[in-house]
């Protein structure tokens, strides 16, 4: 029967707690890319940081404005609706277009865009973390 030796390659690894370790950061990277998902979904929900923020007359309520002009548009399946061309608010007197409001758009699109996208490349460098983390722990030990 032979003798147990630490360098023959037979018997417990060099370094036996390996096994536990990297269990452990898995279940860490794991729970962080859990709590990462949470943040993603519920930030954005809670702080309202994607909503498009109107402007007071940016759109045509009746209540408060008067309709001057509008036109009928129909799409591809013969549903059909107004659009609205030019509104008044009925205190002040000021006419207001669509026309006005394109340069806001624009920047609330462009604003929105920044958020998501920078949200999106957070996930993605946590979920290369995550794998690159795996990676070393399964196939470097």
């Amino acid at each position: 029967m032979e003798s147990f030796r630490p360098d023959s390659g037979r018997g417990l690894p060099k370094n036996r707690f390996r096994s536990l370790e990297i269990t452990q950061s898995s279940a860490v990277a794991r729970r962080a890319q859990t709590l990462l998902w949470v943040v993603y979904v519920l930030l954005p929900i809670l702080t309202g940081i994607l909503a498009f923020d109107w402007l007071p007359n940016e759109y045509y309520d009746a209540r408060r404005h008067e309709l001057l002009a509008s036109h009928e548009v129909c799409d591809d399946f013969g549903r059909c609706g107004d659009k609205i061309d030019a509104w008044m608010d009925k205190k002040t007197g000021k006419v207001f277009t669509p026309s006005e409001f394109q340069g806001h758009r624009k920047t609330e699109a462009i604003r929105i865009a920044s958020v998501d996208s920078h949200w999106l490349l957070y996930v993605c460098i946590s979920k290369c973390d995550r794998m690159c983390m795996h990676f070393v722990c399964t196939e470097l030990f």
